[in-house]
């Protein structure tokens, strides 16, 4: 089922809806895609464009030279990051998603597609194990998130349902000492990248490379800092930062001059979000 234009996937959505359907599955290049019929955001990109962020994915790429290693997923909601990484067979890849139902989507398009390099993990990522309150999003379902306990809110989440999920810390979860290099990660977390980082340091401090979002009002929310993600970012050699989602590829920056950059943009009461991209 191949919807080319958003006119297209919102008829597609109200008589899916009157039929009572709840799952739409999209062919395109990287196979058969299965996500909900709520989704207003990543099916319809595929079904459009045949991938999701094709700049970060062609970076992702690039950075294994063709010679294999391991791939991170953290935030990895149905898949359309990890499939166009493992379409490289030597490539062992790590999906991680804590929402159930997004989970059990992913699961299907690893398993459909025949990704026999894809472990996937029904685990939000934290700094501790335990149980998390988790913010359901309509519509967005990559807008699924940790919920905060601050009093500041600018998007009415108080208001969303909630259920609660497990998590895990990263390193928990895979042994770096095992990894094949290099070691890639994607992150993106609605916020919740700081709590990643530090159940993730032995891990994440090994990586070669991290595309990850930089979203001030998300991490502040969740009692992230400043200071904790200049300090990784402080581990690689040089960056990349690009308005979110934006598909404009930036120049790569010195580490100190990409903090100063993100030292500006530390802005909590505002909605902007950021796209990093780290090498060593």
């Amino acid at each position: 089922m191949l919807a080319r234009s958003p006119a297209s996937w919102e008829a597609l959505q109200v008589l899916g809806r009157d039929l009572g359907l709840t799952a739409v599955v999209v062919k395109g290049p990287l196979g058969e895609v299965q996500g909900s019929i709520s989704d207003e955001v990543l099916l319809p990109a595929y079904a459009k464009h045949g991938v999701w962020a094709p700049a970060m994915v062609s970076e992702l790429r690039a950075a294994f030279g063709g010679d294999g290693g391991t791939f991170l997923d953290v935030g990895a909601n149905i898949g359309l990051v990890t499939l166009a990484i493992a379409s490289d067979s030597s490539i062992d890849c790590f999906a991680f998603e804590p929402e159930p139902r997004t989970y059990e989507y992913l699961r299907h398009n690893v398993d459909v597609n025949h990704c026999v390099n894809v472990r996937c993990f029904r685990s939000a990522l934290w700094d501790s194990p335990g149980r998390l309150e988790f913010e359901l999003a309509s519509g967005n379902l990559g807008d699924h998130r940790v919920r905060g306990h601050g009093s500041d809110e600018k998007y009415g989440e108080s208001s969303r349902p909630c259920i609660t999920v497990d998590a895990s810390p990263l390193d928990g979860l895979v042994n770096v000492a095992t990894l094949r290099r290099p070691i890639v990660a994607k992150i993106d977390t609605q916020g919740a990248e700081t709590h990643v980082i530090a159940g993730g340091s032995r891990t994440l401090g090994a990586a070669d490379v991290v595309a990850m979002e930089y979203w001030p009002y998300g991490l502040a929310r969740l009692g992230g800092a400043l200071s904790t993600i200049t300090a990784f970012v402080e581990l690689f050699r040089e960056a990349r930062v690009a308005r979110g989602e934006s598909d404009q590829s930036s120049e790569w920056r010195p580490v100190k001059e990409v903090v100063s950059i993100l030292s500006v943009l530390w802005n909590p009461a505002g909605g902007d979000y950021y796209d990093l991209l780290l090498r060593k």
